[in-house]
């Protein structure tokens, strides 16, 4: 097999378009480069939906240094699609037609320079295509050692992350009453109506509300009241004892805990009883939405938690963290995946350098990595 290197792109400029779902439309002079990178990539077979071809790229930057990318073209209805981008880098998004138009006006391409940056662009890139399509055993080999662990995605036991770096572990006042307040929800062992009013609804959010921002009780306050002077919403024109006005009250984000994505809510069951329930959005609240149930729980306001099943696994390390590259609000996961950290970022916690790379080679050694995507040639000689 013969040696492969990715050289670095670098001066890499191309006109300011940072918006995926509005990508730059070149016409004219300033689509035909991209026509030669979609024509040069599509020796290389489809790897996704949409027609999907991707290769990595490493960029050369003069404030981040060495960063690896990717470009992705595709095609959907009348128009093929180009990305270029790194972890922390949006390049450029740009699309074209798929049947180049005739009598096209140059002007926006003289005036914007869009003809001579994607030509420069094309001129960096095309030799890599070709460097890949001549030798794509070598590329994935390549691929397979270089990419950093940080671009990939893969899982760790949440046990085994926990022991390379405590600071994942969660710290809970009470573990055993949260387990034990877990296990009710999973159960069904919680209170269930007959029928939903607001002022029911509201003294179940109250009793959320406060334990989650820790909220003094005001006795002489109603629970209506605090709904009204914590949510900034009006009640004066409901039946506080009514069903049917419970269900035109109950719309947007009534149950939200604040900007949270933490939820009270009411529902109505197939057997038509009445249960309030505490839902979870994001994963770092998780301690704090764990302390505010176990709080509820204890004193005389047990909920039912959705994902209970989920959350107890997570309290008692029973299931797998996932990496990502990036995790942007961390939701909580779903199947074996109880949450996504990202390699690189979610070690910053761990404030000595020397001591991060080792937990970082650890993790690297102890977790499973998916495969990175291969390339494959459409007619392989």
């Amino acid at each position: 097999m013969k040696k492969f290197t990715l050289p670095l792109l670098r001066g890499l400029y191309l006109p300011e378009q940072r918006d995926y779902l509005n990508p730059l439309e070149l016409r004219g002079e300033a689509a035909k480069p991209m026509q030669q990178i979609y024509k040069s990539i599509g020796r290389l077979a489809v790897m996704g939906e949409d027609e999907c071809r991707s290769i990595w790229l490493r960029f050369q930057s003069d404030y981040d240094g060495v960063q690896w990318g990717y470009m992705h073209i595709t095609t959907y209805r009348e128009y093929h699609y180009l990305y270029i981008g790194a972890k922390y880098t949006h390049f450029a998004s740009c699309k074209w037609r798929v049947e180049p138009e005739e009598n096209v006006d140059e002007s926006a391409n003289d005036f914007f320079g869009y003809t001579k940056a994607y030509q420069e662009f094309a001129d960096k890139v095309l030799p890599i295509i070709d460097s890949i399509c001549t030798n794509p055993e070598a590329y994935n080999a390549y691929i397979n050692r270089y990419v950093p662990y940080a671009l990939r995605e893969g899982k760790i036991r949440r046990s085994v992350l926990n022991q390379i770096v405590p600071e994942f572990k969660l710290e809970l006042k009470d573990e055993a009453k949260t387990i034990e307040a877990l296990h009710r929800s999973i159960t069904g062992d919680y209170p269930t109506f007959d029928t939903m009013t607001i002022r029911t609804y509201c003294r179940y959010f109250r009793a959320a509300d406060e334990q989650f921002h820790n909220v003094p009780h005001d006795s002489e306050q109603t629970d209506v009241e605090y709904y009204q002077k914590h949510k900034w919403h009006k009640l004066d024109e409901y039946d506080l004892d009514s069903e049917a006005d419970f269900n035109k009250f109950a719309f947007d984000h009534y149950g939200e805990l604040g900007l949270s994505r933490c939820n009270v809510h009411a529902y109505k069951r197939d057997d038509n009883k009445w249960e309030i329930s505490i839902g979870l959005g994001y994963f770092h609240n998780l301690t704090r939405v764990l302390e505010m149930i176990t709080a509820c729980y204890e004193t005389g306001f047990p909920m039912k938690i959705w994902n209970a099943d989920k959350l107890l696994e997570i309290i008692e390390e029973r299931d797998y963290v996932g990496f990502a590259v990036s995790t942007f609000h961390q939701r909580l996961g779903y199947g074996e995946i109880g949450n996504d950290i990202e390699l690189d970022d979610d070690l910053l916690m761990i404030e000595d350098a020397k001591q991060r790379r080792i937990a970082q080679r650890a993790i690297i050694q102890a977790a499973e990595w998916n495969p990175l995507e291969q390339v494959h040639l459409v007619n392989p000689s």
